[in-house]
């Protein structure tokens, strides 16, 4: 089974909902399958590198999940994937401070947010690599 074949899980801590990280479409069908979910909508939207989809059921905290095809064979870059990743972590962080329904000024809870998911995932893409 390859690293992307399972939705990895994070811990949000005070932030009220669900998230997972999917990096590939069958850890993506596996989470549907897992939620109940009987028409899902596509893994990754058409013609975008990644997706971010919201499932709500009643009696449950908002499940979100960042969908990104980590096993294709791509020509983008380390940078162009992060700064995808990054963009798909600000709307992770606009369907939090949404659902939490956040009063006010809520930057510095948005940025944690974005910097919490974005870090998440992009370990779980590169790991502990580290190139300077």
């Amino acid at each position: 089974m390859s690293k992307h074949g399972k939705t990895k899980w994070l811990n949000m801590g005070p932030v009220i909902v669900h998230f997972g990280f999917c990096g590939s479409e069958k850890a993506y069908r596996k989470a549907m399958k897992h939620m109940g979910v009987e028409d899902p909508m596509p893994f990754v939207s058409p013609g975008c590198g990644a997706s971010v989809r919201t499932f709500e059921k009643p009696g449950s905290n908002m499940t979100i999940l960042m969908c990104y095809d980590a096993e294709s064979k791509s020509d983008n870059t380390r940078n162009q994937i992060d700064s995808l990743i990054a963009h798909e972590a600000a709307h992770v962080a606009q369907y939090c401070i949404e659902y939490m329904n956040e009063k006010g000024d809520a930057k510095e809870t948005f940025s944690y947010i974005v910097q919490y998911v974005f870090g998440f995932v992009t370990n779980e893409l590169w790991g502990e690599e580290c190139t300077d």
